[in-house]
Protein backbone atom coordinates (compact mmCIF):
# COMPACT_ATOMS: atom_id res chain seq x y z
CA UNK A 1 0.00 0.00 0.00
CA UNK A 2 1.46 3.40 -1.32
CA UNK A 3 0.64 5.50 2.00
CA UNK A 4 1.26 9.40 2.13
CA UNK A 5 0.11 12.48 4.34
CA UNK A 6 -3.68 12.68 4.98
CA UNK A 7 -3.55 16.01 4.77
CA UNK A 8 -1.05 16.72 1.98
CA UNK A 9 -4.17 15.22 0.16
CA UNK A 10 -5.88 19.19 0.75
CA UNK A 11 -2.45 20.97 1.56
CA UNK A 12 0.09 19.47 -0.22
CA UNK A 13 3.90 20.03 1.99
CA UNK A 14 5.69 17.43 0.39
CA UNK A 15 7.69 16.30 3.63
CA UNK A 16 8.87 12.66 4.64
CA UNK A 17 6.35 10.92 6.44
CA UNK A 18 6.97 10.56 10.48
CA UNK A 19 5.31 9.04 13.37
CA UNK A 20 2.45 10.81 14.36
CA UNK A 21 1.19 9.98 17.87
CA UNK A 22 -2.36 8.96 17.99
CA UNK A 23 -3.22 10.38 21.28
CA UNK A 24 -0.51 13.52 21.63
CA UNK A 25 2.51 12.84 23.90
CA UNK A 26 1.94 16.01 26.15
CA UNK A 27 -1.97 14.08 27.09
CA UNK A 28 -0.05 10.54 27.91
CA UNK A 29 0.12 9.08 24.45
CA UNK A 30 2.44 7.05 23.50
CA UNK A 31 1.56 5.42 20.06
CA UNK A 32 2.26 6.10 16.85
CA UNK A 33 1.61 5.60 12.94
CA UNK A 34 3.37 6.92 9.89
CA UNK A 35 0.65 8.53 8.33
CA UNK A 36 1.32 12.48 8.48
CA UNK A 37 4.22 14.04 6.93
CA UNK A 38 6.73 15.79 8.66
CA UNK A 39 5.78 19.15 8.02
CA UNK A 40 2.78 18.88 9.18
CA UNK A 41 3.57 16.90 12.44
CA UNK A 42 5.84 19.58 13.60
CA UNK A 43 3.45 22.22 12.21
CA UNK A 44 0.37 20.26 14.78
CA UNK A 45 2.88 19.97 17.87
CA UNK A 46 4.25 24.13 17.27
CA UNK A 47 0.61 25.67 16.70
CA UNK A 48 -2.47 23.30 18.05
CA UNK A 49 -0.66 20.86 20.91
CA UNK A 50 1.16 23.68 22.43
CA UNK A 51 -2.09 24.70 23.45
CA UNK A 52 -3.51 22.03 25.06
CA UNK A 53 -1.36 23.04 28.70
CA UNK A 54 -3.02 26.42 28.25
CA UNK A 55 -6.10 24.40 30.15
CA UNK A 56 -6.44 24.43 33.63
CA UNK A 57 -8.45 21.18 33.09
CA UNK A 58 -5.58 19.46 30.99
CA UNK A 59 -3.00 21.05 33.34
CA UNK A 60 -4.90 19.97 36.26
CA UNK A 61 -5.25 16.22 34.94
CA UNK A 62 -1.41 15.99 33.90
CA UNK A 63 -0.49 16.51 37.79
CA UNK A 64 -3.15 14.82 39.64
CA UNK A 65 -2.49 11.74 36.90
CA UNK A 66 1.26 12.29 37.26
CA UNK A 67 1.62 12.39 33.68
CA UNK A 68 3.83 15.12 33.76
CA UNK A 69 5.62 16.39 36.97
CA UNK A 70 3.71 19.82 38.14
CA UNK A 71 6.74 22.26 36.52
CA UNK A 72 5.87 20.64 33.73
CA UNK A 73 1.98 20.43 33.90
CA UNK A 74 1.85 23.92 34.82
CA UNK A 75 4.78 25.29 32.80
CA UNK A 76 1.97 27.59 30.90
CA UNK A 77 0.81 29.07 33.64
CA UNK A 78 2.04 32.71 35.23
CA UNK A 79 1.89 32.15 38.62
CA UNK A 80 1.28 34.63 41.14
CA UNK A 81 1.86 34.05 45.09
CA UNK A 82 0.59 36.51 47.56
CA UNK A 83 2.83 36.50 51.39
CA UNK A 84 1.91 38.45 54.17
CA UNK A 85 3.90 41.09 53.54
CA UNK A 86 4.24 41.10 49.49
CA UNK A 87 1.61 40.39 47.45
CA UNK A 88 1.58 39.58 43.51
CA UNK A 89 4.77 37.87 42.86
CA UNK A 90 5.87 36.11 40.11
CA UNK A 91 6.53 32.81 40.95
CA UNK A 92 6.39 29.08 39.82
CA UNK A 93 5.15 25.77 40.46
CA UNK A 94 8.11 23.45 41.26
CA UNK A 95 8.76 19.21 40.60
CA UNK A 96 7.54 18.75 43.97
CA UNK A 97 4.20 21.04 43.34
CA UNK A 98 5.18 23.52 45.58
CA UNK A 99 4.90 27.03 44.65
CA UNK A 100 8.09 28.84 44.83
CA UNK A 101 8.75 32.85 43.97
CA UNK A 102 11.41 34.32 41.71
CA UNK A 103 13.85 36.81 43.50
CA UNK A 104 12.33 40.00 41.95
CA UNK A 105 11.23 43.93 42.53
CA UNK A 106 8.34 43.77 44.11
CA UNK A 107 5.50 46.43 44.01
CA UNK A 108 5.94 48.26 46.69
CA UNK A 109 9.00 48.55 45.42
CA UNK A 110 11.54 45.79 47.98
CA UNK A 111 13.75 43.46 47.08
CA UNK A 112 12.20 39.86 47.54
CA UNK A 113 14.50 36.80 47.72
CA UNK A 114 13.40 33.46 48.39
CA UNK A 115 14.71 31.93 51.86
CA UNK A 116 16.96 29.50 49.44
CA UNK A 117 19.13 32.25 47.87
CA UNK A 118 19.04 35.31 50.44
CA UNK A 119 22.76 34.51 51.39
CA UNK A 120 24.41 34.02 48.25
CA UNK A 121 22.28 37.39 46.77
CA UNK A 122 23.21 39.12 49.83
CA UNK A 123 27.25 37.83 49.12
CA UNK A 124 26.82 39.43 45.95
CA UNK A 125 25.57 42.64 46.90
CA UNK A 126 28.15 43.39 49.43
CA UNK A 127 31.04 42.08 47.02
CA UNK A 128 29.57 44.27 43.96
CA UNK A 129 29.63 47.77 46.70
CA UNK A 130 33.22 46.77 47.21
CA UNK A 131 34.69 46.45 44.26
CA UNK A 132 32.40 49.98 43.41
CA UNK A 133 33.50 51.79 46.45
CA UNK A 134 37.18 49.98 47.03
CA UNK A 135 35.66 49.77 50.28
CA UNK A 136 35.87 46.25 52.75
CA UNK A 137 33.01 45.24 54.43
CA UNK A 138 33.03 43.32 57.41
CA UNK A 139 29.59 41.06 57.47
CA UNK A 140 29.79 38.04 59.10
CA UNK A 141 27.13 35.85 56.64
CA UNK A 142 27.77 32.78 58.87
CA UNK A 143 25.46 34.77 61.50
CA UNK A 144 22.59 35.40 59.52
CA UNK A 145 20.42 32.38 61.00
CA UNK A 146 20.96 34.17 64.29
CA UNK A 147 19.52 37.12 63.09
CA UNK A 148 15.88 37.98 64.04
CA UNK A 149 13.29 38.03 62.04
CA UNK A 150 10.75 41.35 60.86
CA UNK A 151 13.11 43.86 61.52
CA UNK A 152 15.50 45.99 59.30
CA UNK A 153 18.78 44.53 59.65
CA UNK A 154 21.50 47.25 58.33
CA UNK A 155 24.78 45.99 56.30
CA UNK A 156 27.09 48.67 57.94
CA UNK A 157 29.65 50.46 55.73
CA UNK A 158 26.84 50.54 52.96
CA UNK A 159 23.25 51.14 51.76
CA UNK A 160 22.29 47.77 52.18
CA UNK A 161 19.51 47.19 54.58
CA UNK A 162 17.29 43.92 54.85
CA UNK A 163 14.56 42.24 57.11
CA UNK A 164 14.33 38.33 57.30
CA UNK A 165 10.78 36.99 56.80
CA UNK A 166 9.77 33.64 58.24
CA UNK A 167 8.64 31.46 55.40
CA UNK A 168 4.62 30.83 55.36
CA UNK A 169 1.89 29.93 53.64
CA UNK A 170 0.68 32.09 51.23
CA UNK A 171 -2.30 32.28 48.48
CA UNK A 172 -1.43 31.03 44.88
CA UNK A 173 -3.17 32.11 41.79
CA UNK A 174 -2.51 30.86 38.27
CA UNK A 175 -3.26 32.89 34.96
CA UNK A 176 -3.01 32.14 31.48
CA UNK A 177 -4.69 28.30 31.82
CA UNK A 178 -8.26 29.44 30.44
CA UNK A 179 -7.71 28.70 27.19
CA UNK A 180 -10.20 26.64 25.66
CA UNK A 181 -9.33 22.80 24.49
CA UNK A 182 -8.04 23.17 21.11
CA UNK A 183 -10.69 21.60 18.76
CA UNK A 184 -8.65 21.08 15.93
CA UNK A 185 -6.42 18.72 18.20
CA UNK A 186 -10.02 16.85 19.47
CA UNK A 187 -10.86 16.63 15.20
CA UNK A 188 -7.17 15.39 14.84
CA UNK A 189 -6.87 12.61 17.13
CA UNK A 190 -10.00 10.87 16.45
CA UNK A 191 -9.15 11.39 12.72
CA UNK A 192 -5.66 9.72 12.94
CA UNK A 193 -7.44 6.86 15.67
CA UNK A 194 -9.62 6.70 12.42
CA UNK A 195 -6.39 5.77 10.06
CA UNK A 196 -4.68 3.57 12.39
CA UNK A 197 -8.00 1.20 12.06
CA UNK A 198 -8.41 1.70 8.20
CA UNK A 199 -6.31 4.15 6.27
CA UNK A 200 -7.15 3.90 2.64
CA UNK A 201 -10.86 5.42 4.54
CA UNK A 202 -9.70 8.16 5.47
CA UNK A 203 -8.19 9.26 2.30
CA UNK A 204 -11.76 9.23 0.44
CA UNK A 205 -13.25 12.85 -0.65
CA UNK A 206 -15.46 12.96 2.52
CA UNK A 207 -12.93 13.55 4.89
CA UNK A 208 -11.47 16.80 2.93
CA UNK A 209 -13.72 19.07 4.49
CA UNK A 210 -12.60 18.06 8.48
CA UNK A 211 -9.28 17.87 7.16
CA UNK A 212 -9.32 21.34 6.11
CA UNK A 213 -10.88 22.13 9.38
CA UNK A 214 -7.92 20.84 10.67
CA UNK A 215 -5.51 22.16 8.84
CA UNK A 216 -6.41 26.22 8.42
CA UNK A 217 -8.53 26.49 11.44
CA UNK A 218 -11.81 28.43 10.30
CA UNK A 219 -15.31 28.09 11.77
CA UNK A 220 -16.23 24.68 13.32
CA UNK A 221 -18.93 22.94 12.00
CA UNK A 222 -18.11 19.49 13.20
CA UNK A 223 -17.42 19.50 17.14
CA UNK A 224 -19.47 19.99 20.30
CA UNK A 225 -17.96 20.12 23.76
CA UNK A 226 -20.57 18.28 25.66
CA UNK A 227 -19.14 18.22 29.05
CA UNK A 228 -20.34 21.27 30.82
CA UNK A 229 -16.81 22.96 32.52
CA UNK A 230 -17.90 26.40 33.19
CA UNK A 231 -17.87 27.73 36.65
CA UNK A 232 -16.41 23.68 37.38
CA UNK A 233 -12.72 24.18 39.46
CA UNK A 234 -10.64 21.90 37.73
CA UNK A 235 -9.31 20.27 40.73
CA UNK A 236 -13.18 19.10 41.60
CA UNK A 237 -13.09 16.91 38.42
CA UNK A 238 -12.78 13.02 38.59
CA UNK A 239 -9.38 12.44 35.98
CA UNK A 240 -9.13 9.19 35.24
CA UNK A 241 -6.13 7.42 33.26
CA UNK A 242 -7.34 6.82 29.78
CA UNK A 243 -8.98 8.16 27.11
CA UNK A 244 -11.43 6.55 25.12
CA UNK A 245 -13.41 7.00 21.41
CA UNK A 246 -16.08 5.81 19.90
CA UNK A 247 -17.13 6.01 16.38
CA UNK A 248 -20.40 5.34 14.59
CA UNK A 249 -22.15 5.14 11.31
CA UNK A 250 -25.34 7.43 12.21
CA UNK A 251 -28.25 8.22 10.17
CA UNK A 252 -25.98 8.39 7.08
CA UNK A 253 -23.17 9.95 8.60
CA UNK A 254 -19.95 8.96 10.23
CA UNK A 255 -19.70 10.46 13.73
CA UNK A 256 -17.78 10.17 17.30
CA UNK A 257 -17.34 10.64 20.19
CA UNK A 258 -14.06 11.15 22.52
CA UNK A 259 -13.26 11.65 26.22
CA UNK A 260 -10.09 12.81 27.46
CA UNK A 261 -9.20 11.76 30.87
CA UNK A 262 -13.01 10.10 30.97
CA UNK A 263 -14.33 13.10 31.86
CA UNK A 264 -13.96 15.46 29.27
CA UNK A 265 -16.44 14.58 26.54
CA UNK A 266 -16.84 16.21 22.54
CA UNK A 267 -18.73 14.73 19.86
CA UNK A 268 -17.95 14.85 16.52
CA UNK A 269 -19.62 14.98 12.94
CA UNK A 270 -17.22 13.55 10.08
CA UNK A 271 -19.21 14.08 7.09
CA UNK A 272 -22.40 12.42 5.12
CA UNK A 273 -21.41 8.85 3.82
CA UNK A 274 -23.85 7.11 0.99
CA UNK A 275 -22.22 3.95 2.41
CA UNK A 276 -19.52 2.74 4.73
CA UNK A 277 -19.36 -0.96 2.83
CA UNK A 278 -16.03 -0.74 1.85
CA UNK A 279 -14.41 -0.17 5.75
CA UNK A 280 -12.83 -3.29 6.35
CA UNK A 281 -12.70 -3.37 10.30
CA UNK A 282 -16.60 -2.33 10.50
CA UNK A 283 -16.50 -4.64 13.59
CA UNK A 284 -14.80 -2.09 15.29
CA UNK A 285 -17.51 1.14 15.08
CA UNK A 286 -20.11 1.58 17.90
CA UNK A 287 -17.31 -0.15 20.53
CA UNK A 288 -15.30 1.90 22.55
CA UNK A 289 -12.04 1.92 21.79
CA UNK A 290 -9.28 2.60 25.45
CA UNK A 291 -6.53 4.20 25.28
CA UNK A 292 -5.13 3.38 28.84
CA UNK A 293 -2.32 6.23 29.38
CA UNK A 294 -1.14 4.42 32.54
CA UNK A 295 -0.52 1.05 31.56
CA UNK A 296 0.14 1.90 27.87
CA UNK A 297 -2.31 -0.65 26.60
CA UNK A 298 -5.12 -0.56 23.96
CA UNK A 299 -8.67 -2.57 24.54
CA UNK A 300 -11.78 -2.33 23.09
CA UNK A 301 -15.14 -2.39 25.52
CA UNK A 302 -18.51 -2.56 24.96
CA UNK A 303 -19.71 -0.68 27.30
CA UNK A 304 -22.55 -0.53 30.03
CA UNK A 305 -26.37 -0.07 28.50
CA UNK A 306 -27.04 3.17 30.43
CA UNK A 307 -23.43 4.97 28.83
CA UNK A 308 -24.19 3.49 25.50
CA UNK A 309 -27.74 4.72 25.60
CA UNK A 310 -26.64 8.22 26.78
CA UNK A 311 -23.67 8.08 23.81
CA UNK A 312 -25.84 7.07 21.09
CA UNK A 313 -28.37 10.01 22.03
CA UNK A 314 -25.01 12.23 21.76
CA UNK A 315 -24.11 10.81 18.33
CA UNK A 316 -27.47 11.51 17.00
CA UNK A 317 -27.44 14.80 18.17
CA UNK A 318 -23.80 15.52 17.21
CA UNK A 319 -25.06 14.76 13.28
CA UNK A 320 -28.17 16.26 12.93
CA UNK A 321 -26.53 19.34 14.35
CA UNK A 322 -23.52 18.55 11.77
CA UNK A 323 -26.04 18.30 8.75
CA UNK A 324 -27.92 21.68 9.73
CA UNK A 325 -24.56 24.00 9.98
CA UNK A 326 -23.20 22.03 6.71
CA UNK A 327 -26.71 22.93 4.75
CA UNK A 328 -26.06 26.74 6.82
CA UNK A 329 -21.95 27.16 6.12
CA UNK A 330 -21.37 25.46 3.32
CA UNK A 331 -18.83 22.55 2.24
CA UNK A 332 -14.84 22.89 1.97
CA UNK A 333 -13.12 23.36 -1.32
CA UNK A 334 -9.69 23.20 -2.09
Amino acid sequence: MNIRCIYCKIDELGADLSDEHIIPQVLGGWLTIPVVCKEHNDRFGHSLESELKKNGFIATALDKLQIQPPNLAYREAETRIDLEYERGLKGHIDEKGSAKFFPQVSKEGHRVIPEDQTINVLKKQIERFENKTGKSINFDLEEFDNLPYDIAIPVYGTDIIFIKRKAGRGNVIMYGLDQPIPFRVIAKIVLTHLAALYYPFVMKDEFDPIKGYIVHGGINRFIILHTLLRNVEPKSVNYLPYHYIRINFVEGALAAIIALFGAIKFMIFFEEFESIDEFKPVDFLNNYHVYNIKNKNIFHAVGDDKLREWDDMLLRSVVVWGKYMKDNLGVYTK
